[in-house]
């Protein structure tokens, strides 16, 4: 009876240094508000900010007009309903051809005023055509995917136009195993959050793992032993994830590869309700090795637009220069008047 009364002291007191010293050395690990969905994206907005948690995607555009940017200017950015940044007087003009527009941040216009999106640019300077904003900041070209899907069956009329504006590192995102992003998991709130991501199988097919979130652990909120232990326990998990979901997938499931599935897929979805799909170069299309993806798009008939930024003078199409990793005004207009050009051509 002594050696298990001695035993059990011994383990609570072990317990309780354990946890006085992870205190001491990791301060943030314990919760010190009631647990909630990370604001995703907190980083990028001033409270609230646009994005809201999804089971399938990760995250969606959120509803509304209030959201303050935290890039130079700190503008407005406001979403109509159904996903959408605001790109218009109006949410929709029934008397023009309908255009549907994914991508990231690039595309959802990050950091500028709704006007200053080339979405609305576009809107404003061509009269034909009413283009819609489905941009998501932080999108792969997979998540696009999934969301057009959706926006397909959600939407009563479907479009003439599918534009998909593209970067490389949604390709990068595409294959993604897990994200260290620090806009998608909060450490302080004890959520884990990792976005779906697609891989070829072994049989040559697209084949995808969907996003996953874990809440907080029973007493993460007031232990930093429990709250480091859960942290542990996902560190370890993902390395198990991440060494099986290696043994079933293709060894050809790069970037490139499973982005050029995914497009196929967009192109497929969008001939089916008689729209034309377009793939829209946004940056790096300079780059030799998107040079070559150019080269396999075409000879997959899926037809692309390059409109990358040009490289001289680089930074003074981004908003506010060498501080920020989104087009600015002077870059919007740049990619309103290369879709526009293209569009008047297509009349």
């Amino acid at each position: 009876m002594k050696a298990l009364v001695s035993a059990v002291v011994s383990t609570v007191l072990s317990l309780i240094l354990a946890e006085v010293a992870l205190r001491f050395m990791r301060p943030d690990a314990v919760i010190h508000t009631a647990p909630h969905l990370n604001q995703i994206f907190s980083k990028m907005a001033e409270p609230p900010t646009w994005g809201q948690a999804d089971s399938e995607l990760g995250w969606v555009n959120r509803e509304g007009s209030g959201f303050v940017s935290s890039e130079p200017g700190h503008n407005r950015m406001g979403f109509w309903a159904g996903y959408r940044r605001i790109s218009g007087p109006t949410s929709f003009d029934p008397g023009r051809e309908r255009a549907w527009l994914f991508g990231d941040s690039w595309s959802q216009g990050v950091g500028v005023a709704d006007e200053d999106t080339f979405a609305w640019k576009i809107n404003a300077r061509n009269p034909t055509i009413f283009l819609e904003n489905f941009g998501t900041a932080g999108y792969s070209t997979y998540q696009t995917s999934i969301l057009f899907a959706r926006v397909l069956k959600e939407q009563k009329v479907s479009p003439k136009l599918v534009l998909l504006g593209f970067n490389p590192f949604m390709a990068t995102r595409d294959v993604a195993f897990w994200s260290d992003d620090v806009s998608l998991a909060d450490q302080h709130e004890g959520i884990h959050r990792r976005p779906p991501f697609a891989m070829i199988g072994n049989d040559g097919r697209l084949f995808a793992s969907p996003a996953w979130l874990t809440d907080p652990w029973t007493g993460e909120g007031s232990s930093a032993l429990v709250a480091t232990a859960h942290s542990a326990a996902i560190t370890l998990w993902q390395k198990w994830f991440e060494k099986e979901i290696r043994t079933t997938s293709h060894g050809n499931s790069t970037a490139a590869v499973v982005s050029l599935q995914i497009m196929k897929g967009m192109k497929a979805s969008a001939e089916l309700v008689g729209a034309q799909f377009v793939v829209v170069f946004l940056t790096a299309g300079h780059a030799p090795e998107w040079q070559t993806f150019k080269g396999v798009l075409q000879n997959e008939d899926v037809n692309f637009l390059d409109c990358s930024l040009p490289l001289a003078e680089y930074s003074t199409y981004l908003n506010g220069g060498e501080e920020s990793m989104h087009p600015g005004p002077k870059g919007t207009d740049y990619f309103a008047q290369c879709i526009d050009t293209w569009l008047v051509a297509r009349r």
